[in-house]
């Protein structure tokens, strides 16, 4: 991906292919990012942990990720596969990412979660239309792999 645009928050940055367009998610919390064919997406979340929270980040994020796992489970009519996990990090910081396949309804998920106490960076970026597992790995892994707290220019 060399033609990229960059989105930023107060809390994270990434940077997606220019024909994706932030779309209403209608929660108030999440912002969802787009394909222009509507054929891929990503939702992200910052979340505040509260004061009193001393879990690890490595706690923090695998509660975060059990969560992910447990709404894909519940959709009713899908068969995920695990396709990939990944965590790596200390006691203040944590990156985990999940990758999922749903072969037969063409669907992929993959789940990142930047854990940095007291804040969590939670995105999930779908793939609808999956029928070639590789070339959506390809597609999203610069996408993926450009989600990072935002360090404001001070």
């Amino acid at each position: 991906m060399t033609d990229t645009k960059t989105i930023h928050t107060d809390f994270w940055l990434i940077k997606v292919p220019p024909d994706w367009s932030e779309r209403s998610t209608g929660d108030g919390k999440s912002i969802y990012l787009e394909s222009a064919d509507g054929a891929k997406g990503a939702y992200l979340t910052a979340w505040t942990l509260s004061e009193d929270e001393d879990r690890p980040a490595e706690e923090v994020a695998a509660a975060f990720r059990e969560a992910d796992l447990r709404s894909l489970v519940n959709m009713a009519g899908y068969r995920w596969k695990i396709m990939a996990e990944l965590s790596r990090g200390t006691g203040n910081a944590c990156v985990s990412i999940a990758d999922y396949l749903e072969a037969e309804k063409t669907h992929r998920a993959i789940g990142k979660i930047l854990v940095a106490p007291p804040v969590v960076i939670r995105a999930t970026f779908h793939d609808y239309a999956c029928s070639d597992y590789d070339a959506s790995l390809d597609y999203f892994a610069p996408i993926v792999d450009s989600l990072q707290f935002y360090v404001g220019q001070g």
